[in-house]
């Protein structure tokens, strides 16, 4: 017997769409009970389909934020500038909102998508933070200075960024839940995640979303730290709809006891 899970949305950009689950996946998530008054779960007569309304909109969007500034000077190494406040509810870090110091020239972090931490459940609703929440959080905080350092110092990777202030902006490419863990609240099916990661950002207007976003913070130096799933395609992206950017494939930040830079 195929098991599917089919999605249908209200205010979204992403479309409904239909894909094929593994059973033990249909099992737990047909087994769930989603204590959120936004999101619905219908089974389907012969049980063989779970219909999830709303999952994927506007509501369940975590934003990109403006997480620190780095300092570039010559021949030093990179110094990271925390903010002073945080304009983000509930995030760990002092976040800002991506709109300011538009004029500071930006450097774009890439993670694939929010998972879990990135949201806080309250009163029967799933409430966005803001990306690379707790481990991921902290391992960019801990290591991104080693890494831009890393970067520029090394003759290998040809990278010039002029002394200055730069803005570090972490961006999911899909601002979605696509691991589905608040669906089922198990162990994460790396499959699933990457066939609806995938299912989601093939759509037409959630890659001119990503591209606007990218468009508007300008960025010298892009890096993409998505999960080896999902990589590939944001490299085919990128390449091919803003050629001549700096860019780099790193490893995920939660793995960052070394970077595997391409």
């Amino acid at each position: 017997m195929d098991y599917s899970i089919e999605f249908k949305q209200k205010n979204s950009r992403v479309s409904d769409f239909k894909r094929n689950i593994s059973e033990k996946a249909f099992k737990l998530i047909n087994r769930a009970t989603l204590p959120c008054k936004n999101i619905n779960k219908v089974i389907s007569s012969n049980s063989n389909l779970i219909t999830i309304e709303n999952f994927f909109n506007d509501t369940m969007i975590v934003r990109d934020v403006y997480r620190y500034k780095i300092k570039i000077q010559q021949s030093s190494y990179p110094i990271l500038v925390k903010h002073s406040k945080n304009e983000i509810k509930n995030s760990k870090f002092n976040d800002l909102y991506v709109m300011r110091d538009k004029d500071i020239d930006s450097i774009v972090l890439l993670l694939e998508s929010p998972h879990k931490d990135e949201y806080l459940e309250s009163n029967q609703l799933y409430i966005p933070i803001s990306p690379a929440q707790k481990k991921t959080g902290d391992r960019i905080e801990n290591n991104i200075c080693i890494l831009i350092n890393e970067l520029i110092s090394n003759p290998k990777y040809n990278l010039r960024l002029n002394k200055g202030e730069y803005r570090i902006i972490i961006c999911n490419p899909i601002q979605y839940q696509t691991s589905l863990y608040y669906l089922y609240k198990s162990k994460i099916f790396k499959k699933l995640r990457d066939d609806i990661w995938s299912e989601i950002f093939n759509q037409p207007k959630v890659q001119d979303y990503f591209l606007d976003r990218i468009n508007t913070y300008k960025p010298k130096l892009i890096l993409n730290g998505c999960t080896k799933g999902c990589s590939e395609k944001i490299n085919n992206f990128i390449k091919g709809k803003i050629p001549g950017i700096k860019y780099y494939e790193i490893s995920h930040p939660f793995s960052w006891s070394g970077f595997n830079i391409k």
